[in-house]
């Protein structure tokens, strides 16, 4: 007999077990090591903590490693104000993030 599928069920995304580790610990996830964090402040400002290197530096587009994914910016006036110790800070009008492996 064919096991049947659940229909409208949405996929969630799986949560590291470095990510639950923090959560029972208590301590905050991006001082594990593999996690990132990024915060946004509306359009203007985007902080990345637990960046590996950068891979594209241009005026309309950012593109970060992470630990195991890589995270692009879209925008205009793209720019790094800061880039020390595995945090980024990128201000301009960041239009758009894209996640990819």
């Amino acid at each position: 007999m064919a096991k049947s599928r659940k229909k409208g069920k949405d996929k969630q995304p799986k949560t590291s077990l470095m990510t639950k580790l923090a959560t029972e610990l208590e301590v905050p996830s991006e001082i594990l090591p593999g996690v990132f964090r990024i915060e946004i402040q509306e359009t203007r400002e985007a902080t990345v903590d637990g960046c590996k290197g950068i891979l594209e530096y241009k005026d309309e587009r950012i593109k970060l490693k992470l630990s195991n994914k890589t995270v692009t910016f879209a925008g205009l006036n793209l720019e790094l104000k800061t880039f020390t110790n595995e945090r980024v800070i990128i201000s301009g009008y960041i239009a758009g993030i894209d996640f990819s492996e």
